[in-house]
C-alpha cells in the first residue's frame, strides 16, 4: 500500500526508533501533513528543525506515551504542527535541493582527496 493511502487510516505516525539515518517515511508523512511522534535519532532532527514537532528520547517509553495522548487529546494542535511540518519539508526537501546538496558532498570529499 502506498504511504500516502496507508496514512489516511491512522491519526498520526509513531516512529518509536532507537537508530535511524535518515527515514524517508518521516518525509512522506512530513510532506503529507500527518502529525508525526518520532524519537531524536538519526536524521530526524535535521527533517523537523525549525518546525513545532517535538522528538522524544528514544527508549522513552512514557514520554511516548504522553506524547501519543498529547496528539490524541489536541488533534487541531496535532495538525497545526503536521501542516508546519509539511511546508517546512516542501521547501527544503525538493529534488533540486537534496540533489544539489549531495553534489556538494560529493564534490567537497573529492576535493579534498
Amino acid at each position: 500500500m502506498p504511504a500516502r493511502e496507508a496514512f489516511k487510516l491512522g491519526r498520526a505516525l509513531v516512529v518509536p526508533s532507537r537508530a535511524e539515518s535518515f527515514p524517508y517515511v518521516v518525509l512522506e508523512a512530513g510532506a503529507a501533513g500527518v502529525p508525526l511522534i518520532s524519537t531524536n535519532v538519526g536524521g530526524i532532527p535535521e527533517i523537523v528543525a525549525e518546525t513545532g514537532t517535538t522528538l522524544i528520547p528514544p527508549e522513552d517509553v512514557e514520554a511516548l506515551a504522553d506524547a501519543m495522548r498529547a496528539v490524541l487529546g489536541n488533534p487541531e494542535l496535532a495538525k497545526w504542527k503536521a501542516d508546519e511540518l509539511r511546508d517546512a519539508v516542501g521547501r527544503r526537501f525538493t529534488i533540486t535541493s537534496m540533489n544539489s546538496a549531495i553534489l556538494q558532498l560529493y564534490y567537497g570529499a573529492l576535493g579534498r582527496i
